[in-house]
């Protein structure tokens, strides 16, 4: 089960968390498909931000215009906090 998401903006790739959030809410980085075609494609599992998920603890993941870097909140240092994933494009 996937929750939030967001697409860089050419739309060519899709950030994702998914369930289950009792377990920090994994995150999900896949390609977009020709539309209409194709489904979405190459899954890869990033990271798990070990957040609460409770409150405002909502892993929101989002991608930079280019698709290069992952945004997301967590509160797994007792603290809500937002982070960066490099590396991805």
């Amino acid at each position: 089960q996937f929750y939030h998401f967001a697409t860089d903006i050419a739309g060519m790739r899709l950030i994702s968390d998914a369930a289950p959030f009792d377990q920090g809410g994994p995150i999900y980085l896949g390609e977009l498909g020709t539309p209409g075609e194709e489904p979405i494609r190459n899954w890869r599992y990033l990271l798990n931000p070990r957040s609460s998920c409770g409150g405002d603890a909502h892993v929101h993941p989002f991608l930079s215009p280019d698709g290069k870097l992952g945004f997301f909140n967590s509160d797994e240092s007792g603290l809500l906090q937002a982070y960066l994933i490099r590396g991805l494009g």
